[in-house]
């Protein structure tokens, strides 16, 4: 589990509690998708991964006391995400399942990029001179 920060309750009591689950549990896996694979990019890594999902997730299940309620949620969350990916390949530009406006964070980019051209100096020039001053103080 990644950003224990951003955990949440979910009362497994009510109703219907899979769709609350699915839904963070979306959010929380494509939010963090460089360490999951794909479900819409390589099919042989993600059936592997799919099949331990699945087998790890029913023996956690089968050793708690909420079977009845969690049973069918490993299942509900891998058919979800599977949804999400195909959206996520189709789309033109890239899914956001948070729905950010991307043109927001390349502007964030661009204002990163405008500080460092505004600093004067030049990782190359700054590199050499630490590389003289090295070499004068052999010399000396």
């Amino acid at each position: 589990m990644l950003d224990f920060d951003k955990c949440s309750k979910v009362d497994l009591e009510s109703k219907d509690p899979a769709t609350e689950v699915v839904k963070k549990y979306l959010i929380a896996v494509t939010g963090n998708d460089p360490y999951f694979p794909h479900p819409g990019l390589d099919a042989n890594l993600w059936r592997t991964f799919r099949k331990a999902y699945l087998k790890a997730s029913d023996i956690i299940i089968k050793t708690t006391q909420l079977k009845r309620q969690l049973g069918r949620l490993p299942a509900m969350l891998m058919d979800e995400w599977e949804q999400w990916a195909d959206r996520d390949v189709q789309a033109e530009e890239e899914f956001d399942p948070f729905g950010r406006d991307s043109q927001d964070e390349d502007e964030e980019g661009e204002g990163e990029e405008t500080e460092r051209e505004d600093d004067g100096t030049d990782e190359d020039e700054s590199s050499e001179e630490e590389d003289e001053g090295e070499y004068s103080s052999k010399d000396s």
